[in-house]
């Protein structure tokens, strides 16, 4: 099953300021029907891709640890 990455558009509480944040992951076969359920069940969610990979930084730094990727193809 694959991975689809969501965000959300919102005014921000605290500045006012319109902003885009991180949405939920969705499982779907197709982006069609992340979409689609987006539609049905969290209406202010957008698909914004197919989440393909995970990098984490190396502890402490900004450094990508590729050794520990999590690779979802």
């Amino acid at each position: 099953m694959k991975i689809w990455c969501t965000k959300i558009k919102a005014i921000d509480p605290l500045d006012g300021i319109m902003k885009t944040w991180c949405g939920d992951n969705v499982y779907a076969p197709t982006e069609d029907i992340a979409k689609e359920w987006c539609k049905e069940n969290k209406g202010y969610l957008e698909v914004d891709g197919q989440l393909v990979a995970e990098i984490p930084c190396k502890k402490g730094t900004l450094i990508p640890d590729f050794d520990n990727m999590i690779d979802y193809k």
